[in-house]
C-alpha cells in the first residue's frame, strides 16, 4: 500500500511538472473556444494563445474573441471599418499579427491618415453558412463599412461541421438561423469539461488526441506526409467529387448579402481553381463586388514562388508570409479603387 500511495503521489507530482513546462514553455496551451449563446463555440476574449504548423505564431484574442487588436463595436467619428470574414486562410494562424495581410491592409489604407481599422473575423472550418450566421450575429455589431467574404468551391457546400455552431435553414426561399439543432447533451458535455480544458493543459491535450481519433485523424498523424502517398487515390477522389457541389443556401446568402444597404459586401475567390462561373455572375447580379486573388498568386507560382508552401518547415498548407504581404498590397489597392470617385 505504501508503495501504491508513493506512485501516485509521484505520478500526480510528475504530471504537475509537465502542466507547468508546458505553461512556461507556451509549446501547449488550453483550450481557445468557449460557448456564446448567439454564435455557438466561439474564441476566449483576451486569451494568449501559441500555434505551431506550417508556420509560428504567438499572440491574443482580442477583449471580444477575433483575432488582431481590439477594437470595440462603436466606432469613433470619422473611422472606416473593414472586416475579413472567412476560414482558416483568413484566420491565419500561421503567421504573427504584424504580418497578417489584415495589417498589411490597415497599414497600407492608413498611409495618409488613420481612418481604417480591419478586423480579422476568419475562423478555422467555416463554410459559407457558418461565415453567413457570424456575420449577420457578431460581425454586424461592429458596424463594418466594407465585409469581405473569402470563398473557395468547398465554402459553398454549407455543411456547417461544428455542431456547436446554429444552423442556417431555408422556409420559403428565405433564410433563417436556428440553435434548435445543437445537441443539448453534447452541448452539456462541453459546458461541464470546459472547466478543465480552459484551465488544464494536459486535459487539453488529451480531449484534442480524442477528438483526432473520433474524427479519423489518428492514422493521417501518425504517418504524417507519407499517409497522402498511401491513400492518394481515395483523397483525389473524394475532393474532386464534394468540390463542385454547391449548397442551395449560398445563392440565398449571396442574394441576402447584395441587399444589405449598410455596408458594401465583397466576395473574393480563394480557390486555386476558381469559383465557377455561375457563382460570379450571381454575386454581380446581386450587386456585390468580385475579386480574385489569384491574379496576384498565380505569377508567383510560375516564378517558383509557392504561395502556400513553408520553407521553414517544409509543409504545404495556408499563405505563407510572403503571400500575406502580397494578398494585403493586392485587397488595399482594390479597396482604394472601389472607393475612389
Amino acid at each position: 500500500m505504501k508503495k501504491i500511495l508513493w506512485f501516485l503521489l509521484s505520478f500526480i507530482i510528475t504530471l504537475g511538472i509537465i502542466e507547468i513546462y508546458f505553461r512556461l514553455a507556451e509549446i501547449a496551451m488550453v483550450s481557445t473556444t468557449d460557448y456564446d449563446p448567439e454564435i455557438g463555440r466561439t474564441k476566449r476574449g483576451g486569451l494568449n494563445y501559441t500555434f505551431f504548423n506550417e508556420g509560428f505564431s504567438i499572440g491574443r484574442f482580442s477583449d471580444y474573441g477575433y483575432l488582431g487588436p481590439t477594437y470595440p463595436p462603436e466606432k469613433k467619428n470619422g473611422i472606416k471599418r473593414i472586416a475579413l470574414i472567412g476560414d482558416s486562410f483568413v484566420e491565419g494562424y500561421q503567421v504573427f499579427d504584424r504580418n497578417h495581410f489584415r495589417a498589411i491592409m490597415e497599414e497600407e489604407l492608413n498611409k495618409d491618415h488613420d481612418s481604417v481599422e480591419v478586423l480579422n473575423f476568419g475562423r478555422s472550418g467555416f463554410d459559407f453558412a457558418d461565415m453567413y450566421i457570424y456575420y449577420e450575429r457578431f460581425v454586424k455589431k461592429f458596424d463594418p463599412d466594407i465585409s469581405i467574404f473569402f470563398l473557395n468551391k468547398n465554402d459553398l457546400k454549407c455543411e456547417q461541421t461544428d455542431i456547436l455552431t446554429p444552423r442556417l435553414n431555408i422556409n420559403n426561399d428565405s433564410l433563417f438561423i436556428s440553435n434548435k439543432e445543437i445537441p443539448q447533451s453534447y452541448l452539456s458535455t462541453f459546458n461541464t469539461t470546459k472547466l478543465l480544458t480552459q484551465n488544464i493543459v494536459l486535459f487539453q491535450l488529451m480531449n484534442s488526441c480524442r477528438k483526432l481519433i473520433s474524427s479519423g485523424q489518428l492514422y493521417p498523424k501518425i504517418f504524417d506526409k507519407f499517409y497522402s502517398i498511401l491513400y492518394k487515390s481515395d483523397i483525389v477522389g473524394s475532393n474532386h467529387k464534394l468540390a463542385y457541389y454547391i449548397d442551395e443556401k449560398s445563392f440565398l446568402i449571396l442574394k441576402n448579402i447584395g441587399k444589405d444597404k449598410n455596408t458594401r459586401n465583397i466576395i473574393v475567390n480563394t480557390d486555386p481553381l476558381g469559383l465557377q462561373d455561375f457563382v460570379i455572375d450571381s454575386a454581380y447580379t446581386n450587386n456585390l463586388n468580385y475579386i480574385d486573388i489569384r491574379k496576384i498568386l498565380e505569377p508567383q507560382m510560375e516564378l517558383g514562388n509557392d504561395p502556400y508552401y513553408w520553407e521553414s518547415t517544409g509543409k504545404r498548407g495556408h499563405w505563407n508570409n510572403n503571400s500575406h504581404n502580397l494578398i494585403g498590397s493586392f485587397l488595399s489597392e482594390k479597396i482604394l479603387k472601389l472607393n475612389s470617385p
